[in-house]
């Protein structure tokens, strides 16, 4: 607001770039924007269901050998875990009929999730139903009545294990990068997501913490404290892995330059029903839920990302907590940020109230 327009680049103005990359509308508003893309390629993607030990083994593998890799945790079934990863190819003939070939098994491996859900309603289930249309429907049976009935969450949960072994045991899909990266997450949702640094190689000669790597010592901590506090977590728990930011607020800002990745690790809770009392329910359990992954996370040196983190609904410790995590994680660039931030709008116009929940300004 003090300067008027600028034009900012990695080359002419790299520090400034970097800051207003991740500035959280607080250095200027961007009037133009030119990004560098890749061209539209396909890729061919491929499913494992495993345990622990089994991920602990394939580890390395996976985040070095794969171009993406994510894994859904589903709770309460036993520390199993949905591995998908995949790579560009070059493809074209047999791209039609591996694309065609899964939608002619989905409906036999939904066979579960219709069963759970033929067992609580009467109506007509409709075969064009995806696994997400399905889950939706089981979380929303009776208006939504049980969602907060860990018990029913479990059965949900063990329908879907069942859903993605099956699908598991046929799969092999090669598509356009925008059809395999995309996910069906279902209806309307609350979700929170951290941040925290790993390895890109794990050292299996390391015998700290049992050998097992960080970012799944994470979840086994954060499958801990769920079955302890008795939360109804739905399935998935999604844990995605990036290499590190130039932006010097980002969440993955690698401030040594090493070759080290990031692990984004999400919850979600869903909210099937229009009703205005159940969603206040599960928005206040879906909180508790949060401040339970943030009491893992701060082991591991992890903050929220910025477009998730709901600062209205926290108390005051929780507010200091979460300036103190954000001070630790960024050290000085912070102070340098809000040097940057007073010079270029010394008048707070750009200030809004989540802003200041994070820095206390």
């Amino acid at each position: 607001p003090k300067y008027g327009k600028i034009k900012l680049s990695n080359k002419d103005n790299p520090k400034l770039f970097n800051f207003a990359k991740v500035g959280l509308g607080t250095m200027g508003v961007i009037t133009e924007i030119t990004l560098q893309c890749v061209e539209r390629h396909k890729l061919s993607e491929s499913m494992w269901i495993m345990d622990v030990d089994q991920l602990i083994k394939q580890r390395n593998e996976l985040l070095n050998s794969y171009k993406h890799c994510k894994w859904l945790w589903i709770p309460y079934t036993n520390n199993k875990v949905v591995v998908i990863a995949s790579n560009p190819i070059n493809c074209d003939s047999h791209f039609e009929a591996l694309y065609h070939s899964m939608h002619h098994h989905e409906l036999e491996c939904q066979k579960e999730l219709r069963q759970l859900l033929s067992s609580k309603s009467n109506e007509n289930i409709k075969d064009n139903l995806s696994f997400a249309d399905l889950r939706d429907l089981l979380l929303g049976c009776n208006d939504a009545k049980d969602i907060l009935d860990t018990n029913w969450i479990k059965q949900i949960n063990s329908a879907e294990l069942s859903y993605w072994t099956n699908i598991a045991n046929k799969y092999k899909q090669i598509d356009y990068c925008e059809n395999i990266l995309s996910f069906k997450c279902g209806g309307q949702q609350w979700v929170y997501e951290i941040c925290f640094p790993i390895m890109k190689y794990h050292d299996d000669n390391n015998n700290n913490n049992n050998n097992i790597p960080i970012e799944i010592q994470f979840t086994q901590d954060l499958l801990k404290e769920i079955s302890d506090n008795n939360i109804a977590a739905p399935s998935p728990l999604e844990q995605r892995f990036t290499s590190g930011s130039t932006s010097y607020l980002s969440p993955a800002y690698n401030n040594d330059n090493t070759d080290d990745a990031f692990c984004w690790f999400g919850i979600i809770f869903y909210l099937p029903t229009s009703d205005q009392q159940k969603r206040r329910w599960i928005s206040n359990e879906f909180h508790t839920y949060s401040r339970i992954l943030d009491s893992v996370a701060d082991k591991y040196g992890a903050v929220g990302h910025w477009a998730k983190v709901e600062t209205h609904y926290l108390r005051r410790n929780e507010r200091d907590e979460l300036q103190k995590r954000l001070k630790y994680r960024f050290g000085n660039k912070l102070n340098e940020f809000f040097k940057i931030r007073n010079k270029y709008d010394p008048k707070g116009i750009l200030i809004n109230d989540v802003v200041s929940d994070f820095f206390d300004i």
